[in-house]
């Protein structure tokens, strides 16, 4: 892990200095050393200019994928890239020869079904998602897998029975109760719905996105108020809650309340006033209402006094001091200090 981590550092490191051969050679080694390094893939493909280096990627990381003792959890990423680059048959092709290749890995499986429905061939992902449930009978994801083609399949009551035999096995799995949430949803058994997002608050009390899930489902039933605070509590557990707050501001405004996510804001410097993103977060809200400029300057500040080299702050402080015609000091801002040459 150590060794991996000090290529993927290594090569952060020369993509900082402007050389992304070395960069990309860095990040081939670290998933040489593990194909499960995620960072690694992301940035490796990031790097590749053209279709044919990212289908040369693509095909060094597959025999990785089939030469390593792993996990496989870069697969569902994987699978994305090989999309983007074949046509759907040929995708399907070596995503096939991948779950050949090391069909003990359930994730191989998940990719394929994951495929077979992307190309609608629901048939075929229901024999297969069957094949790894009977493989894998005690893995929640299998279950959960079979579930999802059920629900494309439009049988309900299947769907539901794999997503509770699912939660059997795990009975505080988030995922699987905000599943038989939709299920319920979409039966309009709607207080079973709100029973399962509520558990799977109550079950993974520190992901955001689960008051999110039940914020949105709130809102949708009416609920506007207990939507709203359900999503600022969504946001205190997690402040770079992006879609929580896109929310916030969606629905603030809808309500006449536009007001809201500057509140949340500054709620969330005062619970954490040593959080320099928290500063960040709030001169960014404020950076849309110019009657409160100097306050904004003021977030900026704050923020960049505790972490002196967070990027962001830097560039949202040019920006502020550009949208004032303060055009010279916004050009210094791009060079400070905090990175000057020593």
């Amino acid at each position: 892990s150590g060794a991996m981590e000090n290529h993927q550092l290594r090569g952060v490191i020369h993509l900082g200095r402007g050389d992304e051969r070395a960069a990309r050679d860095e990040f081939l080694t670290a998933i040489r050393i593990s194909v499960d390094y995620v960072a690694a893939l992301v940035e490796l493909m990031r790097l590749c200019d053209s279709r044919s280096e990212r289908k040369q990627a693509i095909d060094e990381v597959l025999s990785e994928f089939k030469r390593q003792v792993i996990q496989g959890q870069t697969l569902h990423l994987l699978r994305e890239y090989v999309g983007q680059l074949y046509s759907p048959d040929e995708a399907l092709q070596i995503i096939e020869e991948a779950r050949t290749a090391r069909a003990e890995l359930w994730t191989a499986w998940y990719a394929l079904i994951e495929q077979l429905l992307a190309m609608n061939r629901v048939d075929v992902a229901l024999e297969e998602a069957k094949a790894a449930v009977v493989r894998f009978p005690l893995l929640p994801g299998a279950l959960i897998d079979l579930a999802n083609v059920y629900r494309e399949l439009g049988r309900n009551d299947d769907e539901q029975e794999q997503l509770h035999r699912a939660l059997a096995i795990n009975s505080r799995s988030g995922v699987t109760l905000r599943k038989l949430a939709e299920a319920y949803e979409r039966q309009q058994k709607f207080d079973l719905a709100r029973s399962m997002l509520e558990r799977a608050c109550q079950s993974e009390p520190r992901i955001a996105s689960h008051r999110g899930a039940l914020a949105d489902y709130l809102w949708r039933q009416g609920e506007r108020e207990q939507a709203i605070a359900t999503i600022e509590q969504a946001i205190k557990i997690e402040p770079a809650y992006e879609w929580g707050w896109n929310q916030l501001a969606n629905w603030a405004s809808l309500i006449g309340q536009p007001q809201l996510p500057l509140e949340m804001a500054r709620e969330i410097t005062t619970i954490r006033p040593k959080s320099p993103q928290s500063w960040l977060l709030r001169a960014q809200l404020l950076s849309r209402f110019p009657e409160h400029a100097a306050e904004c300057l003021e977030a900026i500040r704050q923020a960049l006094q505790l972490d002196p080299r967070l990027v962001d702050a830097h560039d949202e402080h040019a920006m502020f001091l550009a949208s004032c015609g303060r055009f010279a000091e916004a050009i210094a801002a791009c060079a400070p200090d905090a990175f000057a040459e020593r």
